[in-house]
């Protein structure tokens, strides 16, 4: 895992480095609505509640392949629902779910990948004596399809463990991707 993350932020630096060099291109406005199921594995649960996200990623593409561009962006989505905590508690809490990332990603004609590292991964219960969870180091893999000329189709992918939680996210949504 440590591999992994090395790789990421390397990535991720060689992609900021070539944003100060490269003009950019566009700058990217995109408004996101999800919906997503999480499976969150915490000892005494193995709830999997399901609930609808909001959010907003900014870029920018910093280089132009001519067929395509990379581009690096920031990633924030909120979202709330209800999650059942098992024996030896035995009680339903509602919470809420925050997910701030930073993304390195292919742009092509109609479809875009990018990598996802999760600087903040915050699930928030609002029961007493629940612990909330805060994780850092998530990483995901996005996918998305643009259907209308402003209109696209996302699919991402999040996983994160930690000693005693394990995470996993499932997101398919929409997004309105405005290059200015």
């Amino acid at each position: 895992m440590n591999f992994i993350k090395k790789s990421i932020i390397s990535l991720g630096a060689m992609v900021g480095i070539m944003g100060v060099t490269i003009p950019s291109h566009a700058l990217l406005i995109e408004p996101i609505l999800t919906y997503g199921a999480t499976t969150l594995d915490v000892s005494g649960s193995d709830d999997n509640p399901s609930n609808l996200y909001y959010g907003l990623r900014l870029g920018t593409d910093v280089v132009d392949l001519g067929f395509a561009s990379l581009f690096v962006a920031l990633d924030y989505k909120t979202g709330g629902g209800e999650f059942s905590i098992g024996a030896p508690v035995n009680l339903t809490s509602d919470f809420n779910y925050t997910m701030t990332s930073v993304d390195v990603g292919l742009d092509l004609p109609l479809v875009r990948a990018w990598l996802m590292y999760m600087v903040t991964n915050k699930i928030a219960f609002d029961v007493s004596g629940v612990d909330d969870y805060e994780g850092e180091g998530a990483i995901g893999l996005g996918v998305g399809l643009g259907v209308l000329p402003f209109v696209e189709i996302n699919v991402e992918y999040i996983a994160s463990s930690d000693d005693d939680v394990d995470l996993q996210t499932l997101l398919v949504g929409v997004s309105l991707p405005l290059d200015i």
